[in-house]
């Protein structure tokens, strides 16, 4: 049996699996509240779910490595709210720069993280291009949202704000994959006021002129935790959402692999211009 989860692997299945230039993908979600109906642990078990389909569907085509989920990330915006867990955005890029400089140690040279939480996202960035200045590893930053994004736009029923967090999508994708965590009898719509009215400040993907960030923390336009319209989610557009958001990770890594990167000497010489 094809072994791809790196926990279940052994050092020499893992040194093989460096010869054969495997491509490690990581998991990376968070433990925050997704309002009444959603657990902690929502944004993690998403992001593992599709890196999972992926890495079967790709079957020998790539060779995948699947490292542990990091289910801790940057949620200070949800901190009113008890059970979340947040780093500080220095600590989370340090533990993700320490988590793929390991990998580059054993000799990966490629990385593709599968983010879940956009939070994460502006660390993330920041992490990939300066682990391709200092260890030479590729690392490609990705959400299943942004995979999924032209699915998203076609099945969703709700208005402008209504997908952002333990919203429609999140929920329906939930419903797909962990029915039986979904407090269903708690769904809430919170659309909050600032979002829609303002021009630019702006969370829901498919806003126009929205920023690329602003400032803002849940309690202040949230009462339970969530924004958006979780009351039309359903188990089919959590299924079509994610097909999308696999499918387009396998071209992914289908492309990766016959991606050539050259990291010339003097790149990281010090005497280099």
């Amino acid at each position: 049996m094809k072994r791809y989860l790196l926990e279940e692997m052994t050092w020499p299945e893992v040194k093989e699996a460096v010869r054969s230039e495997a491509i490690v993908v990581i998991p990376v979600g968070s433990t925050e509240q997704h309002g009444l109906h959603l657990p902690l642990g929502t944004d993690t078990m998403i992001s593992l779910e599709i890196v999972r389909r992926a890495a079967e569907k790709v079957g020998d085509e790539v060779t995948v490595v699947v490292a542990p989920s990091v289910n801790i990330g940057y949620s200070v915006e949800h901190m009113d709210f008890p059970g979340t867990i947040t780093l500080t955005s220095d600590t989370f890029m340090r533990e993700m720069k320490e988590v793929c400089g390991s990998l580059a140690k054993h000799g990966f040279k490629k990385v593709v993280i599968l983010n879940s939480h956009g939070g994460n996202e502006h660390a993330l960035g920041t992490v990939a291009r300066d682990l391709e200045a200092e260890k030479g590893v590729f690392v490609a930053v990705a959400s299943g949202s942004r995979l999924a994004r032209d699915t998203v736009s076609k099945v969703r029923e709700s208005e402008e704000g209504g997908i952002a967090h333990a919203c429609e999508v999140e929920t329906s994708i939930m419903l797909a994959i962990q029915p039986d965590l979904v407090r269903r009898e708690q769904l809430r719509k919170e659309i909050p006021h600032l979002f829609v009215r303002s021009k630019f400040l702006k969370i829901d993907p498919d806003a126009p002129r929205k920023l690329s960030s602003f400032s803002w923390v849940t309690r202040d336009v949230s009462e339970y935790g969530v924004i958006g319209d979780p009351t039309l989610a359903t188990e089919a557009k959590g299924e079509k959402i994610l097909d999308a958001a696999v499918m387009a990770l396998v071209d992914l890594l289908k492309e990766l692999k016959e991606l050539h990167i050259s990291h010339p000497s003097s790149k990281h010489s010090k005497n280099a211009p």
